[in-house]
């Protein structure tokens, strides 16, 4: 489970932007042309007044997940560091989970594994184990272990 994971996110492209606006955003680069991105799940960073960073979606209203960036409105980009990743997808696939609860749908099974999967290897990494962390997590645990991370999402 987490040597799979972990391969899988540690191979996705996943790049931090500076734009001539000013915004700072995270996403997942899909696709590079001579003069755009391709970009899924796009995130602004903010920084917070304790100086802490809060993160939300660049398209809040949008239904879709993918986008173009124009290069020619990088001022300036990096990709990031696998704990930054796990922490993207983390706060990406939680958002996912809570817009389907909002919509009244039922949470993607593959959403929700990856939920559970990510907890894992967040406690791997955090604490050495996963003795704390069931390991069959329903629905409703996995939306409350990542309240914290939705909640920092504006809309």
């Amino acid at each position: 489970m987490s040597d799979d994971l972990k391969q899988y996110i540690a191979e996705l492209d996943i790049q931090e932007f500076r734009l001539i606006s000013g915004e700072h955003i995270i996403a997942e680069i899909l696709q590079e042309y001579d003069d755009e991105y391709a970009i899924k799940d796009p995130l602004i960073i903010e920084k917070t007044q304790s100086m802490g960073n809060a993160y939300s979606e660049w398209f809040p209203l949008s239904e879709q997940q993918y986008f173009s960036l124009s290069k020619s409105h990088i001022l300036t980009s990096s990709g990031i560091t696998f704990d930054a990743k796990v922490f993207f997808c983390r706060l990406v696939t939680a958002n996912n989970v809570k817009k389907s609860k909002d919509n009244g749908k039922t949470a993607d099974n593959n959403d929700l594994e990856m939920l559970a999967n990510i907890v894992k290897l967040s406690a791997i990494a955090n604490q050495g184990t996963v003795n704390h962390v069931e390991d069959e997590l329903n629905e409703s645990e996995l939306i409350t272990s990542f309240i914290n991370d939705i909640s920092g999402y504006k809309h």
